[in-house]
């Protein structure tokens, strides 16, 4: 892979002008979004296991109940909205609207049925995640290698990242109509 990085390098120049609506420049420009996706996946999952560590109780029972409103509130909107178009809900698209609110509605149903059936394996499933907290808590080099992990994934996927953008400058320009288009080639 790196290899065919460097011959790649080796083989493009980054554009000093902007290229126009290209797959190097959708990527090139998404790299500022996606540095703040990371960025904010990262204290979020701080922000999680510090509560995980205090709360972890009260953390999956908020989510036993968390889930079903949230899908239940997905099967409403599309119905209230299907009635507020200008059919007033006579349309192919209001019908599907109403019938496909149903797959959520369906689902948080099952949800239910399936914590009210499981509500003892659900104990248990608390009572090991308090474990493993309490596991953690006890041994903090166990989330240092959990961070280390997660550096070197976020290291691989920048660098992956930045290699693979490289690949759609192997192209040219076609001035044949109105707009500058930019073809890859073939052999890239």
């Amino acid at each position: 892979m790196f290899t065919t990085w460097f011959i790649v390098f080796l083989h493009t120049t980054p554009p000093k002008k902007p290229m126009g609506d290209t797959i190097y420049t959708a990527l090139h420009g998404s790299f500022n979004l996606l540095a703040t996706y990371t960025l904010v996946s990262i204290f979020l999952s701080l922000f999680w296991l510090a509560a995980l560590r205090a709360y972890v109780r009260y953390l999956a029972y908020s989510i036993i109940v968390a889930v079903p409103t949230i899908l239940y509130s997905f099967s409403m909107y599309p119905v209230i909205s299907s009635y507020q178009g200008p059919g007033h809900g006579t349309g192919v698209q209001d019908y599907l609207m109403r019938w496909g609110s149903l797959i959520p509605c369906a689902l948080a149903t099952l949800w239910i049925v399936a914590v009210i059936r499981g509500r003892l394996a659900m104990q248990k499933a608390i009572s090991i995640l308090e474990f493993a907290t309490r596991i953690l808590a006890a041994n903090p080099a166990l989330v240092l290698v959990g961070f280390a992990t997660l550096a070197v994934l976020i290291g691989f996927t920048w660098t992956w990242l930045s290699m693979f953008t490289r690949v759609f400058l192997g192209g040219h320009t076609v001035n044949r109509s109105a707009p500058i288009k930019f073809v890859i080639d073939a052999s890239t």
